[in-house]
């Protein structure tokens, strides 16, 4: 379920992804959830953030054990340098900032599913700006951790303080990029978000 004001939309796909901050003390996990075009709004609608739930060290061994957590703010924090504060935008032609947020993850058939209320500014069809309310309850996949410009044995030892790694495969980007993925993944579903050729 997808709901903007009074407009349902159909979720093409949402996952979570996660990477080390530049101080090495916390995993940032993110979210990109993005629906199908529907009759009332002729373009795509999508949820993004690069930090939506900090994870410390040794505190999860698995992606179910973020169950349980809830995320909330009021007012959209300041994105600058160094800003590791919770935060997401809504996307159609341009990035609404989202506040009055409450979002919960939950364990419906050991599968996560995220919970998000919250308001975007968006400007309507009068050049309005008008405050309207979100709500989205959806299963949700874990597809990626992203390593950096790291080799096989330092992503694993890095990301490993995290979560445990043992059941995910290594590869790399075709821009040398590292990377872990789950080794149950659904590949179709990945392919659909990131493309035929995004591994080497």
């Amino acid at each position: 379920m997808f709901q903007i004001k009074d407009i349902q939309f159909i979720v093409k796909y949402a996952y979570l992804d996660a990477f080390i901050d530049d101080n090495e003390k916390f995993m940032n996990i993110g979210i990109k959830i993005e629906t199908e075009k529907n009759c009332f709004i002729d373009s795509i609608i999508k949820i993004e953030s690069e930090i939506l739930l900090k994870i410390e060290p040794y505190t999860i061994k698995k992606w179910l054990d973020i169950v349980g957590r809830n995320i909330e703010w009021h007012e959209f924090p300041e994105i600058e340098m160094g800003n590791r504060e919770p935060y997401m935008f809504l996307v159609n032609d341009k990035n609404n900032e989202i506040c009055n947020a409450k979002i919960v993850f939950k364990n419906i058939d050991n599968k996560i599913y995220i919970k998000i209320n919250a308001f975007s500014k968006i400007i309507n069809e009068n050049n309005h700006i008008e405050n309207v309310p979100i709500e989205i309850e959806t299963e949700i996949d874990f597809f990626i951790i992203f390593g950096g410009y790291s080799n096989e044995k330092n992503c694993r030892e890095e990301n490993g303080k995290y979560i445990n790694v043992i059941d995910y495969n290594y590869f790399k980007t075709t821009l040398d990029v590292s990377i872990l993925l789950p080794s149950n993944i659904n590949m179709e579903k990945f392919k659909i978000v990131f493309g035929e050729n995004y591994i080497a």
